[in-house]
């Protein structure tokens, strides 16, 4: 599984200041193990965050994918 760091020089370049591991949606998905539908859903309802890279990427943090397995949300 690919993960993505926030490195400080895109925190230059883009004013941001993530420093933890990211992962595409797929990524997430298959890391959850649900659809990228899915994983969409969950960004769409709040129950995941995600960073908006270039274009239309979104990445995921680690972290929020985390704390949603350990409320226990999926069945």
């Amino acid at each position: 599984m690919k993960l993505y760091e926030w490195t400080d020089e895109e925190d230059e370049e883009e004013g941001g200041y993530w420093d933890g591991p990211l992962m595409s949606v797929p990524e997430a998905a298959k890391y959850l193990g649900v659809s990228r539908k899915t994983v969409y859903a969950l960004l769409e309802s709040g129950s995941l965050t995600a960073l908006k890279a270039k274009g239309s990427v979104k990445l995921v943090s680690k972290e929020s994918l985390d704390t949603f397995r350990s409320r226990g949300e999926l069945t």
